[in-house]
């Protein structure tokens, strides 16, 4: 079974091999199957991580990364990755440092500035917390820990899609954003309090209702399909799956790796692998 993984490894990106492994060694069964409070927990870190590794796949932005980099989603390449991510570990000045860490843990800390990510429905609140008020309540408390742990600022942020069992699927905001005072936040995102007649109801079994209107700039299709596209000229229109309407002003690049610089109207410039894109023209162009 392991040289068979080996021999997947080479021929298939991270996200492939990773999910055949997990499958075919019989861990995501035994961990869907444990409906123990641990067990659930576990098969939610399992998906978090396959939902990690097809982010990197399906990303087709070019940051501060190699050109290689960029254009190699093998499992090794995606383990790379991870190591550079957490190689400031080693560092031993953490004078001005980040730490990360779980809500539980952080109680009794206190700190200057605090980030709170992840404050979307299903998530925090959990979708577990939702069956019964007490759950609920135990998660809004969790929520008052992590909001008091800050002294001067609290950066409070929520992402508007997540891939979630290899799919992008579209986010909620949390309803303890709805909770906080209004006069005390500053917001510069598509975030809106609802207003009083949108308020979310507080019964549980019925919190369909009332929801408060998502607004984004813009919203993916969810049946959005990518053209096959090579190259673009440059002034080309094209739609991107996550970032919406963007204008080409560049491309640079190989053949085989060529990299589309596009000023988009919603998230401003991006720079485009084209090999991964997930892009559709918006006009007829001529395309070499």
């Amino acid at each position: 079974m392991i040289k068979s993984f080996q021999v997947m490894a080479n021929e298939q990106n991270a996200y492939d091999i990773a999910h055949h492994i997990a499958k075919s060694s019989g861990i995501l069964k035994e961990l869907y199957t444990d409906k123990s409070i641990e067990g659930l927990s576990r098969f939610e870190n399992l998906q978090e991580l396959l939902n990690g590794i097809n982010e990197f796949v399906e990303e087709d932005t070019v940051e501060i990364i190699e050109e290689s980099t960029a254009t190699d989603k093998s499992l090794a390449t995606y383990l790379q990755n991870i190591a550079l991510l957490t190689s400031d570990d080693l560092v031993k000045d953490k004078t001005d440092s980040v730490r990360l860490m779980t809500i539980h843990s952080a109680k009794g800390l206190e700190f200057e500035n605090v980030f709170i990510v992840g404050l979307e429905e299903n998530l925090f609140p959990s979708a577990m917390s939702l069956n019964t008020r007490e759950d609920l309540e135990e998660e809004r408390r969790l929520f008052y820990v992590a909001v008091t742990r800050a002294m001067k600022n609290l950066t409070l942020s929520f992402a508007t899609t997540r891939f979630k069992f290899g799919n992008l699927q579209y986010c909620e905001p949390s309803r303890f954003l709805e909770e906080l005072p209004e006069e005390i936040l500053e917001s510069n995102s598509a975030f809106k309090k609802p207003k009083p007649d949108q308020t979310r109801t507080t019964h549980v079994i019925n919190r369909t209702l009332n929801k408060p209107r998502r607004t984004q700039t813009y919203k993916p299709d969810p049946n959005f399909v990518a053209d096959e596209i090579n190259d673009l000229p440059i002034g080309s229109e094209v739609i991107h799956q996550r970032f919406g309407k963007g204008k080409v002003t560049a491309m640079d690049g190989g053949m085989n790796n060529r990299i589309a610089t596009i000023e988009f109207e919603s998230a401003g410039q991006k720079k485009i692998m084209l090999k991964y894109a997930k892009l559709k023209l918006l006009q007829n162009n001529d395309i070499s």
